[in-house]
């Protein structure tokens, strides 16, 4: 039988949560697809037994946190973010390639960006745009504005087109990206790590947030990739155990 009901259905939460890292909290990426998030207070209790008296129970670390997760996502630039001071990331750039008559549909809203569909390797904005409505050749800070996308505001690294003004013809884009041909990794034998920041979000059908920040951190999981077979209906996955000091937490959907 029942013993009870609901008390807040809001305080039941659903769905997985996004994970964003970077140098400080106004310049974090999303690192993607990940398996099993779970996120843990490291917290101790400490107990001093007297023999005439009760026990001293104390706790100590109360501020320190832990998110672990298994990465899907095994990007250069995230993983040397979460492991800050023990990769040296660099890469090489490949050959410019032309885009001719990129299309983006018929017409366009007015401060509605829109990506193109290729970016430069060091995520810069792609070069000799020339953007069209139609058969008009558009022109850029009056028809149109550009910008490159830091991870918050859009993919990182990604060139944004924001229209400026009515068009309703077709809109076409002539432009130059140079992808990288490679990544390189390295790793430092001894050294500091350098401390990061790092974002958990659960957001719900109504936009409001479940978050945690978690700042001075770094993935204490040693760089480990699990490949899939070639017949398993898998992935390989990469080990993050990410400690740090909790900043918040806060709660939108249950308030």
């Amino acid at each position: 039988m029942k013993q009870t009901t609901i008390q807040n259905p809001e305080a039941i939460r659903k769905g997985s949560v996004r994970v964003l890292v970077g140098d400080d909290f106004n310049n974090l990426v999303d690192v993607g697809a990940l398996r099993n998030p779970v996120f843990t207070s490291m917290a101790e209790i400490q107990q001093i037994d007297f023999d005439n008296v009760d026990p001293l129970r104390k706790f100590v670390k109360g501020q320190r946190v832990q998110i672990t997760f298994d990465l899907a996502e095994i990007n250069f630039p995230n993983l040397a973010a979460l492991s800050g001071g023990l990769i040296n990331l660099s890469a090489t750039a490949g050959s410019p390639v032309n885009v001719d008559g990129e299309e983006h549909g018929i017409g366009w809203v007015v401060g509605v960006p829109f990506k193109l569909n290729h970016k430069n390797g060091d995520d810069t904005i792609v070069s000799s745009i020339v953007v069209y409505g139609g058969s008009d050749t558009l022109v850029n800070n009056t028809d149109y504005d550009t910008y490159v996308g830091d991870g918050q505001n859009g993919e990182k690294g990604a060139t944004y087109i924001v229209p400026l003004t009515s068009e309703a013809g077709a809109i076409t884009v002539d432009y130059t990206y140079t992808p990288n041909a490679k990544r390189t990794i390295t790793l430092n034998d001894a050294g500091a790590s350098v401390l990061k920041c790092l974002r958990i979000i659960n957001e719900d059908e109504n936009g409001k947030e479940f978050k945690i920040d978690i700042e001075d951190g770094t993935n204490f999981a040693p760089i480990s990739v699990d490949f899939a077979g070639d017949e398993e209906d898998d992935v390989a996955i990469l080990p993050v155990d990410f400690q740090g000091n909790l900043v918040e937490w806060t709660d939108e959907q249950a308030a």
